[in-house]
């Protein structure tokens, strides 16, 4: 967060735990606000945003800088940011849910370039799929299967489907049921900066997902049950 502070954690080159973004440097507290939120206090946080008193307020308080992230604290002190704030999702059903694991878990397989989890005010979380064209006839060639010509045609492969539902299901063990995707939708489209679907930093830009597939959402995947 170079806008609001200096660096805060830092893993030490010994001991060092893959997953987390390390201890707190020497004078930073860290604390996890009752919703999750990680919170850091130092003498290296900001006084304020520039002109805007309002959002200040908002984002330290009492000395406490609100990151934005969902973060945990386990007891050697190392830090594990978990999600970000501004992607929960809260169901129809009032269930909180950070995406973040479960797109991880999805884009580790081989042939997913970008996945959406969405379901915010729905009745079940479901995802978007975005496959990766080369990785994906990488992957049919070594089962000794046909390539594809398309992301059109990857989209109604029998067994590109069926890796995409093998990659969901590894994925739905890591929440409970209420949490997990119930349905997902494989686009026949690149995610790329050109499109705006992702930034500079390859992550996939959410609420513009959302806005370019809405037709898929609200017809398809959310599709009134007919009576």
């Amino acid at each position: 967060m170079t806008e609001t502070c200096a660096p805060s954690m830092v893993n030490p080159t010994t001991g060092y735990r893959i997953g987390t973004v390390g201890l707190p440097v020497k004078g930073v507290s860290v604390a996890i606000a009752d919703d999750g939120e990680l919170c850091i206090k130092s003498p290296a946080v900001c006084k304020g945003y520039h002109n805007n008193p309002e959002l200040t307020k908002q984002q330290i308080v009492n000395g406490w800088l609100h990151t934005g992230d969902f973060g945990s604290l386990d007891d050697d002190g190392f830090v594990r940011i978990t999600g970000r704030k501004k992607d929960l999702i809260i169901t129809a059903g009032g269930k909180n849910l950070s995406p973040n694991a479960l797109e991880a878990s999805l884009m580790s397989s081989p042939i997913i370039s970008q996945a959406v989890v969405i379901g915010d005010r729905k009745p079940f979380v479901s995802a978007i799929i975005a496959l990766d064209l080369s990785e994906v006839n990488t992957w049919l060639s070594a089962r000794g299967a046909c390539p594809v010509r398309s992301l059109k045609e990857a989209s109604h492969n029998g067994i590109v489907r069926a890796e995409v539902e093998r990659a969901v299901s590894k994925a739905n063990e890591l929440v409970s049921r209420a949490e997990s995707i119930r349905k997902f939708e494989i686009v026949p489209d690149e995610f790329t900066q050109a499109n705006g679907l992702i930034t500079p930093s390859l992550k996939a830009r959410r609420q513009v997902v959302v806005e370019r597939y809405n037709d898929l959402i609200e017809h398809i995947i959310y599709a009134p049950r007919k009576r």
